[in-house]
């Protein structure tokens, strides 16, 4: 279904329709549905982001809800708005902005491609420099691999992956994607909780950064239980 098209036409209108006349407290379950069903008019397999984000933003909301300390809430919203806005960017604008950055380089004599950019991200996780921006950008780039494999899986293309595999066509490679997915969503999930937690004791980060003291979410927490 595209914004164009005369199937779109009859759907807007019906939507806003029985929309406007629910009663509220049932609003939000058939904006859910629809958005949904709009996806899905796509391709079914798409729906699997609408439920990850809506998941996303489900938790974040108990969390904002449960906890009160100021530091721990801005971080659960930082999270959340990296992982949905992340989702957005690698889905829409990743290979926009792929295209540009390697025009730009190009232009600047400079021939930077995604392996080497994958391989400085991991020295700097590994050595721990600059850990929380690494991490960040590490997850973009697995959230985008899994929006990539997802995307060719569901127009039914078969491609070997360039990164554990020869890249190019590939005859059978769609039995593969499952695991790439489930490979990439922990590896996304590990570059988070970097994003979380970036320092460990033997990080380089705390040669180069001073560390600034004060309370832990658990104290801040308990000070504003008890204030």
């Amino acid at each position: 279904m595209l914004f164009n098209s005369v199937e779109y036409f009859l759907f807007l209108p019906l939507a806003l329709s029985v929309h406007l006349a629910l009663p509220r407290r049932f609003q939000w379950i058939w904006l859910l549905c629809i958005s949904y069903y709009f996806y899905a008019s796509w391709s079914v397999r798409h729906v699997l982001l609408m439920v990850g984000n809506t998941l996303v933003a489900y938790a974040a909301g108990l969390l904002l809800e449960r906890y009160t300390a100021p530091r721990l809430r801005k971080r659960i919203v930082a999270v959340s708005a990296t992982l949905l806005l992340g989702t957005l960017f690698a889905f829409k604008y990743f290979g926009f902005a792929r295209d540009s950055l390697t025009a730009l380089f190009h232009f600047l004599g400079v021939d930077a491609s995604l392996p080497v950019l994958e391989v400085v991200l991991g020295v700097c996780l590994v050595v721990g420099v600059l850990t929380r921006g690494a991490g960040l950008v590490s997850a973009l780039l697995n959230l985008a691999f899994i929006v990539a494999i997802t995307s060719v899986w569901a127009r039914g293309i078969e491609i070997e992956c360039g990164c554990f595999g020869g890249g190019g066509a590939k005859e059978g490679a769609s039995s593969a994607y499952p695991w790439e997915i489930a490979r990439d969503a922990g590896l996304f999930l590990l570059s988070v909780y970097l994003v979380w937690s970036p320092r460990t004791r033997l990080a380089l980060d705390n040669l180069i950064f001073r560390r600034h003291e004060g309370l832990d979410d658990v104290e801040e927490e308990r000070t504003a239980v008890q204030g």
